[in-house]
């Protein structure tokens, strides 16, 4: 299969997480839904503030190069698929020391939807190093929760794409804390310009675990040029 033939997104600049995604409502994609059963996705309604804007701002090219490494995945093929995810948990296990402790609910439901959905694919994963109990940087912290928040509304579209036959629960799940409400909490640092560098840098970082996950994923999944 060329590596046109395994990307049915390729027209959307909506793929991984909210940067760019969140500046107008997801779209779902042009062609036919390989699994009519699942919803198609919801519009998005917000108001962008200043951390929010100068957070997309800051974070663009890393986004942009996900977006590019995505592209790489037939997430119909099971290989693929399971490479996906595999990213997506071990991403989430690097940043699980600096989550803040409003996110944990959310953000360890994610763990486990994505435990769940590889392990129907043959994958155990590993329970992980327990948290270190250090305090987090709460600035820090909300930066790496853009990141990782945003990253459902890309799972809207992704979702469309992946085989009928296989589990989905990751890509399904609607955390308890939604965007709008993430995004209330995001601008609460908006008067003060250092606090919002220190969650830029952050969510920077947060793109990079999961740069560092997708580029070895990529390399497993590649072909031999025919």
């Amino acid at each position: 299969m060329s590596a046109a033939d395994k990307r049915p997104w390729q027209f959307a600049v909506v793929i991984f997480t909210a940067n760019c995604m969140t500046e107008a409502f997801i779209k779902a994609l042009p062609g036919v839904d390989a699994c009519p059963k699942r919803a198609a996705a919801k519009k998005v309604n917000y108001v962008i503030g200043a951390v929010h804007r100068g957070m997309r701002f800051a974070t663009r090219n890393d986004h942009a190069s996900i977006d590019r490494m995505l592209l790489a995945f037939d997430l119909s093929a099971a290989e693929d698929y399971r490479a996906f995810l595999t990213v997506h948990v071990d991403a989430l296990l690097t940043l699980k020391d600096k989550w803040r402790a409003v996110d944990s609910a959310d953000f360890g439901r994610m763990l486990d939807c994505l435990k769940s959905d590889l392990k129907s694919l043959g994958v155990e994963v590993p329970p992980g190093t327990a948290p270190s109990g250090n305090a987090v940087d709460r600035d820090q912290a909300l930066g790496i929760a853009y990141v990782i928040r945003g990253s459902r509304l890309g799972a809207a579209v992704l979702r469309h794409h992946v085989g009928c036959t296989m589990a989905t629960s990751y890509l399904d799940f609607v955390p308890a804390i939604s965007w709008k409400e993430f995004l209330v909490q995001l601008e609460s640092i908006a008067e003060d310009r250092s606090r919002i560098e220190v969650a830029c840098r952050a969510a920077r970082a947060a793109f990079g675990a999961f740069t560092i996950q997708f580029i070895r994923a990529n390399r497993m999944i590649a072909k031999p040029p025919a």
